[in-house]
């Protein structure tokens, strides 16, 4: 499969993964189902669209196709039915949405990597969980436009989580820069230096940057503010994220 077609199809299940998965941070009865509803549908639509690469390169009687499809209903079952309350049946379909995802995911990266060693798995999660945080952080603090009284602590954990995320991955960027510092591998010394410049000005520094605005704007209760930045963030952080993926599997670099 070309190195660009796995790129997206990564990217599209990082976004069903980590935006349907982050919606445990918030109190459904607080926030309403008609958020949770959003999610799903967001999380459905990554997907679908994703099916058209996956479905493309897998047998009709493939069991993956079978869990994919199963992944694919629960999400648009949830983004209709779900209610302001959590139900029992709402948990058992969360479990298996991100326990089937991660599972798609597990199954992609050992298809599509040359080798498999276990250190692989962390740098896709990381950039699934990066992905999906900022993308959740933005969809709901849009929410907080329509439903103004909800605490700010779900926004503020969110910023944690981006923090935590992006210290690990800038760590593996460096080691792959350390290891990978005498490699020939690329298209051409300036090319390479460029891509690694946009990954990293774009994908870390004005993220952590804009995350720190973020933090403060939320401390303040200045949603509306902090929404825009994360609306940037995003922006930054789908193009720092692509770029990551795809000079993986071009060249295998932990970017």
């Amino acid at each position: 499969m070309d190195p660009l077609v796995k790129t997206f199809e990564f990217f599209l299940f990082s976004l069903a993964l980590g935006v349907g998965g982050f919606s445990i941070l918030i109190d459904s009865k607080k926030i309403g189902g008609g958020f949770l509803r959003l999610v799903n549908h967001i999380s459905f639509g990554a997907l679908l669209i994703a099916s058209f690469f996956f479905w493309g390169t897998k047998g009709a009687f493939d069991y993956r196709v079978a869990m994919f499809a199963l992944i694919l209903l629960s999400f648009l079952f949830v983004g209709r039915k779900h209610e302001d309350k959590k139900s029992t049946l709402m948990w058992a379909l969360y479990l298996l949405q991100n326990l089937g995802m991660l599972a798609i995911l597990f199954c992609f990266i050992q298809e599509n990597s040359m080798t498999f060693p276990w250190y692989h798995y962390p740098f896709f999660i990381s950039s699934a969980l990066l992905v999906g945080i900022i993308t959740f952080s933005m969809t709901l603090g849009h929410w907080y436009l329509v439903t103004p009284k909800l605490s700010e602590r779900p926004l503020i954990i969110s910023t944690y989580i981006i923090w935590s995320v992006l210290t690990f991955k800038v760590l593996l960027t460096i080691l792959t820069f350390y290891l990978g510092f005498d490699s020939y591998q690329g298209d051409g010394y300036s090319f390479n230096i460029l891509m690694l410049l946009m990954r990293v000005v774009w994908g870390y520094v004005i993220i952590g940057i804009l995350s720190y605005f973020n933090y403060r704007l939320v401390k303040m209760r200045s949603i509306q503010s902090a929404t825009g930045v994360l609306y940037v963030m995003t922006f930054f952080v789908f193009i720092g994220e692509l770029i990551s993926i795809y000079f993986y599997f071009k060249y295998g670099f932990y970017l």
